[in-house]
């Protein structure tokens, strides 16, 4: 037989999310750095007779800009820094 399921709309929801954001200017400089901390939750039973769970887990990103001229700027930065 045919398995079939339709897993749209299928997702985590969270209790708990925080995020601390910082960002330092130096002159034409400026760094800035996001954590995000998202809690533990459980993921929605597929029907595939087990019921999943997600621990928590944070995640650190960094960007690095130069702003060139007034109105203007260059960004590198670098996501999921774990």
């Amino acid at each position: 037989t045919a398995f079939e399921s339709d897993f749209a709309g299928a997702r985590a929801l969270p209790r708990n999310r925080a995020t601390w954001r910082t960002r330092w200017t130096l002159g034409d400089w400026q760094v800035a750095t996001d954590t995000s901390a998202v809690g533990a939750q459980a993921l929605e039973d597929l029907g595939l007779g087990d019921f999943n769970r997600l621990g928590t887990f944070t995640t650190h990103d960094l960007q690095v800009s130069w702003q060139f001229v007034p109105g203007a700027s260059i960004a590198v930065g670098a996501t999921n820094l774990t």
